[in-house]
C-alpha cells in the first residue's frame, strides 16, 4: 500500500508540470481574449491591465506587447507604445512573423511625422505578410488618399493626412487582431 502511494505520488510530481503549464495557457488565452473583449468595446484601461496579464503569463510571446502597443497607440500613449513595440521586435526580430511590430512602429512613427522610416516601416510590415498587413494597409492609403483629394501624393505631407492614415492603419491592425481575416 505504501509503495503504490509513493508511486502515485511520484506520478503526480511528475505530472505536475504539465497540468500547471495547461493551466498557464488557458489563463493566457482567457487573459488575451477579455482585453480583446474590452478593445473592441473602447474599454481601454481594461484592455491594458488584461494585456498585461497575457504579457505575463507569456512573457516569450510577442502577441501580447503587439496588442499592449494597440492600445496604447489607440490612447495617445506614444512612449508606452513604443516601449512594446520594441519588445515584440526583440522577442520576434523574423521579418516574416514580426510583421504586426512593422506595422505598429509605422503607425508610431507616422504619429511622430517621420514619414521616410514609416514608410519603410510599413513596407517591411506589407513584405513579411502581403495577405493581411499588405492589404490592409493597402485599403487604409486607398481610403486616405480619397478624403484628401483622390490624387496619390495630394497634401501627404500634411500632418492631417499622416493623423488619419496613421488612425485608419491602427483601426486595421486592431481589427485584424481582434477579429482576423475578414
Amino acid at each position: 500500500m505504501v509503495r503504490k502511494l509513493a508511486v502515485l505520488a511520484a506520478l503526480g510530481l511528475m505530472l505536475l508540470p504539465a497540468f500547471a503549464a495547461q493551466g498557464g495557457s488557458s489563463a493566457a488565452a482567457s487573459a488575451m481574449n477579455t482585453g480583446k473583449e474590452h478593445l473592441r468595446r473602447d474599454e481601454f484601461e481594461m484592455a491594458i491591465k488584461s494585456f498585461n496579464r497575457y504579457a505575463a503569463l507569456e512573457p516569450d510571446k510577442s502577441n501580447p506587447y503587439d496588442l499592449l502597443a494597440c492600445t496604447y497607440l489607440k490612447v495617445d500613449s506614444l512612449d508606452l507604445a513604443l516601449k512594446d513595440i520594441a519588445k515584440s521586435r526583440q522577442i520576434d526580430p523574423d521579418e516574416k512573423t514580426g510583421y504586426f511590430a512593422n506595422w505598429l512602429n509605422g503607425i508610431a512613427l507616422l504619429l511622430q511625422a517621420d514619414a521616410s522610416n514609416a514608410e519603410a516601416a510599413l513596407a517591411k510590415a506589407a513584405a513579411g505578410s502581403p495577405a493581411i498587413a499588405g492589404q490592409r494597409i493597402a485599403r487604409a492609403r486607398q481610403y486616405t488618399d480619397s478624403l484628401f483629394g483622390g490624387e496619390e501624393g495630394v497634401e501627404q505631407s500634411s500632418e492631417q493626412y499622416r493623423r488619419k492614415l496613421a488612425e485608419l492603419l491602427l483601426d486595421e491592425c486592431i481589427d485584424y487582431q481582434i477579429f482576423g481575416e475578414q
